[in-house]
């Protein structure tokens, strides 16, 4: 169609070599997390069962927690700003 990507795709961040294990990990996980008043942290022990459940050695393992644990930590704080953010619904009074 010849249109120009969207923004989104376009500056879309590549993954170095063998960093996609770790994305699609937390794409996974993320189903996991408690859902009350606001989205809660992604559970150790899923992460965990995660790495059982794709044979995961103990290097791997312990890469995994240290990867979740930091992309979760990011991925909370960025929803908490939007959370935060007045819609244009809520500016219109």
């Amino acid at each position: 169609m010849r249109m120009p990507l969207p923004k989104t795709i376009e500056n879309a961040p590549v993954l170095l070599p063998g960093l996609d294990l770790f994305y699609v990990a937390f794409m996974d996980l993320t189903t996991c997390r408690s859902v009350g008043f606001g989205e809660g942290p992604i559970p150790w022990d899923k992460t965990s069962e995660w790495c059982d459940r794709n044979d995961l050695d103990d290097e791997q393992r312990e890469d995994m927690h240290f990867h979740i644990t930091r992309l979760d930590t990011v991925y909370l704080k960025h929803r908490g700003k939007q959370a935060h953010k007045p819609t244009t619904k809520d500016a219109k009074g």
